[in-house]
């Protein structure tokens, strides 16, 4: 039987018609170990200096968290580089992404959210249930109320229009290489200064 987990990446009504996740050209991976000492420090200090003049003009943002005092605590929220949220099964890992997701998709920051364990409808789901304050499991076991499944929809229609990509399939099928193409392309959708941003959530 086909894993649904291992489908390509889906839009909220299905294929994208203009894939944006296709024939991209992968990011360097800026974790790869050096194979020589290189110039010194002076092209991390230019990349440092530079980095601090985009965020004191304005040109470079944190992605906005939909707590103040969270936004607070991190200078204003979610500053671009990689930001890690470890914890047991049920402890909210995946509804925090959810929400940070949401929030910044209303916003208009391109979001790409890859669920490791659910396949794009699921995602989709999620996401939808989310917005309408519906449990998820309510609305895939079909035990929601006729007022629930109305605020799904609503949530389903507003959530078509904002830019967020549900992706699937299972771990095996997200190599580093993989990742880094879908962050390049992410990248490439960052405008006005709104950074992107990438979820994989795995639980």
């Amino acid at each position: 039987m086909r894993d649904p987990r291992d489908d390509s990446a889906k839009h909220m009504d299905g294929d994208l018609p203009n894939d944006p996740f296709k024939d991209a050209t992968p990011m360097p991976d800026p974790n790869a170990p050096p194979n020589a000492l290189g110039d010194g420090i002076g092209a991390s200090l230019d990349a440092a200096l530079l980095t601090a003049k985009r965020r004191k003009d304005g040109t470079e943002k944190a992605f906005p968290v939909p707590w103040a005092d969270y936004a607070t605590a991190l200078g204003g929220g979610l500053w671009p580089g990689l930001h890690m949220l470890v914890g047991g099964t049920g402890s909210g890992k995946t509804t925090f992404a959810l929400q940070c997701a949401l929030e910044g998709a209303r916003a208009g920051h391109p979001v790409a959210y890859i669920g490791l364990e659910l396949d794009a409808s699921q995602v989709a789901m999620r996401l939808a249930g989310e917005l309408a304050g519906v449990s998820w499991s309510k609305l895939w076991l079909g035990k929601s109320t006729d007022s629930e499944a109305e605020r799904f929809k609503e949530a389903a229609d507003e959530l078509r229009e904002m830019p967020i990509y549900p992706l699937s399939g299972g771990p095996s099928s997200w190599g580093a290489s993989n990742i880094l193409t879908i962050a390049a392309q992410l990248s490439d959708k960052d405008t006005d200064g709104k950074p992107p941003l990438l979820v994989i959530d795995f639980h």
